[in-house]
């Protein structure tokens, strides 16, 4: 699943909590204190807007930003249950009715792949609107590699693979000298 989600719906929550909880306190503190100098004709009222409108601005955006990187991890995970390179709308709209519970309409879910892949929250797929199918780019293996020998490109060891270790789309083996990932 991680494999297809891209930068922008892997945001850190300590983050968007700080900056959240900040502007939450600038925007309480701003309209406490002008709360009670209002008076007739005084521009500092458009002021505190304007102050107020810059600190609910990150606000609202982290909030869509949030949604967004939910909505992307949502489908990342239907699209990583496949097994085959190519995925139609009604087999997407199968899965996400079953993970969320509600069906969506498939010209819902097709403008929301489109906007999520043009936006950066969804990688290693792209979809072809002729077909309306999503191709995945990324090659997997289900069968473990057994016995196989990979030489860790950072240390140089030689590791060998037991039996379980599978190189999947995003799953790496780690080396077990130096704890980098190891490339099949």
């Amino acid at each position: 699943m991680e494999t297809f989600l891209g930068s922008k719906s892997r945001r850190n929550l300590a983050v968007d909590i700080i900056i959240l909880s900040v502007c939450i306190l600038f925007i309480a503190a701003g309209i406490s204190v002008t709360g009670t100098d209002i008076k007739k004709g005084d521009d500092g009222l458009w002021a505190d807007f304007v102050l107020d409108a810059l600190f609910l601005w990150p606000v609202v955006n982290i909030c869509i930003k949030r949604y967004k990187s939910g909505r992307a991890k949502k489908y990342a995970f239907v699209i990583s249950q496949n097994r085959d390179n190519v995925m139609n709308i009604a087999e997407l709209r199968q899965g996400l009715s079953v993970s969320m519970g509600k069906v969506i309409p498939e010209p819902a879910i097709e403008k929301e792949i489109i906007s999520l892949l043009a936006k950066g929250y969804l990688c290693g797929i792209s979809y072809d609107i002729a077909s309306k199918n999503i191709i995945i780019q990324i090659m997997r293996t289900s069968q473990p590699i057994e016995g196989q020998s990979v030489v860790c490109p950072s240390c140089g060891t030689v590791n060998t693979l037991i039996n379980g270790d599978v190189f999947q789309a995003g799953q790496f083996v780690r080396c077990q000298a130096c704890g980098n990932p190891l490339k099949g």
